[in-house]
């Protein structure tokens, strides 16, 4: 494989692990949590806060989530920005585990998934970082 395939190969990958990121922190934050498009987003939190706290720390939650999804975009600090992408998705993931796995769209393997989201996440920084984009 020639020195240029292989850079178009990583541009694309690059490309599609940046899409697919961006596409979970702003659906996640703006439909599901600020919108209300997923009621089972407020009924986890309510589990972790109460009920009657859990409708307004919602939509912080998805707001904050916008805000990580604007910071993954901007290109700052790449290495930090990943590095708080996979802390947070894992703590959150490891609660919702443990306190309401009967509420998650996949039950036990939301922890998986949120795994292998931590994995493009970190696959694509390492992207990044070589200067494939």
């Amino acid at each position: 494989m020639s020195a240029a395939t292989l850079v178009g190969w990583r541009r694309a990958a690059w490309f599609i692990a940046t899409a697919f990121i961006a596409v979970v922190w702003g659906v996640n934050g703006l439909w599901c949590k600020v919108l209300g498009g997923v009621v089972r987003h407020e009924a986890i939190v309510a589990r972790v806060v109460g009920a009657q706290a859990a409708g307004p720390l919602t939509v912080v939650i998805g707001f904050a989530e916008l805000g990580m999804l604007a910071w993954f975009l901007s290109g700052y600090r790449v290495r930090l920005c990943a590095a708080a992408q996979v802390g947070i998705v894992m703590t959150m993931n490891a609660i919702e585990l443990l306190i309401a796995s009967d509420l998650l769209l996949f039950g036990v393997l939301n922890f998986f998934f949120a795994a292998l989201f931590c994995v493009v996440v970190v696959v694509r920084t390492r992207l990044h970082t070589k200067g494939a984009a």
